[in-house]
This record gives C-alpha cells, structure tokens and sequence, in this order.
C-alpha cells in the first residue's frame, strides 16, 4: 500500500501544470515558426512521456521503456532550453531488457537541470545517464552525472543523510519518493544517494537488484 501511495504521488509529479503548459507553448512557438517537422517530434515525444508515466496501471517497466522516457523529457526540455546544455544516455545493452521500477530517472534529471546546469552561466553544461552492471554483487547502477553548479557539502550530507533516514515527507520530494519506492520494492539495502561530481556538479546514484524481464 506504501508503494503504491509513493507510485501516485509520483505520477502526480510527472503530471505538473507549468511542465505541460510550457511544452504547449513550445509547440505554438514552432507552428508559427512552421518548423512542422520538430512540431511533430515533440508532440509525439510528449506522448510517450506520458503513455510510459501510466504505462496502464504497470509497477515494473523494462530499463528500455524507462531510458526512452526520460530520453522523451530531455528532448522536450532541451527544445525549450536552447543550447543550455546537453546530454547523453549510456546504458550497457544487456540491462535493457531487465525490470525496475518506473519514474526513477526523471526526476534526477529534472534536479540536473533546475539545479545545476541551468544555474551555470556559460553553455556547456552535461547531462550524462549511465547504467550499469557492478559485478560481483549482481546490481544494477544508474548515475544521474552533471557539470552544473553543484551543491555545498552540508547540504549533501543533509540530504543524504535524510534518504538514509527515509520517511522524509516532503523534504526534498522529487529524491524521497524515488529512494522510497526503491526502498519499498526491493529492501533498505538499495535506494539513492548523491555525490560530487570530479570537478563541478552532482552525481545521483541509484542502486537497483537485477530483476529479470520477459521475453
């Protein structure tokens, strides 16, 4: 019941006003530029976020579904951002087809953005997604990597130390719920914790058992 209540609160975040409404914009800015082709893309990118955010009801998705639906977040804020920033996604091929938990990447990404490489002031910023196997221990690994503005060392700590804590509330909402949800589907042992990154940013790293999909 938790995870389920964790699930909707989540759901509900992907649904935010300002994030359609400005994606509406966007669209109504391209049809009078008749720029029809990026029209196009972003309106289908739209619904996929979406149809992957319900994904009919569904508590697991493949790791596939969950790239290409913060691959279709990117690509709509990266429209609206101009040459901010750019990013990648790096996901080793033999995790694609293997489960997790939805909405877990897209609301680190947003944090990559709104709290880091937004804040720089020069382009250049990076947004890089990498997933992986560690091996021995049989995880999966995500690492949410940007070269924004980071964050102080305190503030780190605090929150760290909140998700250790979980139970949060509304504290720092968008990291809580990813990190309780993991949680609550596979044990304290996994979950979300962030770090610095080597010469300027955050990096949010999540930690994930192997579960197998079909097929």
């Amino acid at each position: 019941e938790k995870l389920r209540r964790a699930e909707m609160k989540a759901l509900q975040e992907q649904i935010k006003p300002h994030f359609i409404y400005n994606t509406l914009d966007l669209i109504i800015g391209l049809l009078e530029t008749n720029k029809n082709e990026d029209v196009i893309n972003t309106v289908e990118a739209l619904g996929a976020f979406f149809r992957t955010s319900l994904s009919q009801g569904q508590e697991l998705i493949t790791i596939r579904e969950e790239a290409e639906h913060v691959r279709n977040y990117l690509y709509i804020q990266r429209r609206r951002h101009g040459d901010k920033y750019d990013y990648a996604i790096e996901i080793e091929e033999r995790l694609l087809n293997k489960k997790t938990i939805k909405l877990i990447l897209q609301p680190l990404v947003e944090n990559a953005i709104y709290h880091g490489v937004r804040e720089l002031e020069t382009p250049g910023g990076l947004i890089l997604i990498k997933g992986f196997l560690l091996e021995p221990a049989n995880t999966i690994c995500f690492q949410v990597i940007d070269n924004g503005a980071g964050m102080e060392p305190a503030k780190m700590e605090e929150i760290n130390r909140c998700l250790r804590e979980s139970g949060t509330g509304q504290r720092y909402f968008g990291l809580s719920n990813v990190n309780e949800r993991i949680r609550l589907a596979f044990g304290p042992e996994y979950g979300l914790a962030l770090s610095p990154t080597p010469g300027g940013g955050v990096t949010a790293t999540i930690k994930l058992p192997v579960v197998e999909g079909k097929g």
